[in-house]
């Protein structure tokens, strides 16, 4: 009855607070076709964001881009 390692809860399956079974993460590992990396397949809708340049993060560094080309070059505007 101490704070060391239980087998007994270990072997229960997990659920959550309705005693729902919590499914186990996903292991597939899949392959990105546009660079060819393996990627968990949890993890591939991130990851294809980055690869093929969408989403939040490219569009916030596209705006930076747009903004600095934008303050360099103020004569033609």
């Amino acid at each position: 009855e101490g704070l060391g390692s239980d087998d007994s809860q270990s072997q229960r399956p997990r659920v959550d607070i309705y005693g729902n079974a919590i499914p186990a993460k996903a292991v597939d590992v899949v392959t990105c076709k546009n660079c060819s990396r393996q990627v968990q397949a949890g993890y591939f809708a991130p990851h294809l964001e980055k690869c093929l340049g969408k989403g939040r993060a490219a569009a916030r560094a596209a705006s930076m881009r747009l903004r600095a080309m934008a303050q360099g070059d103020d004569s033609d505007y």
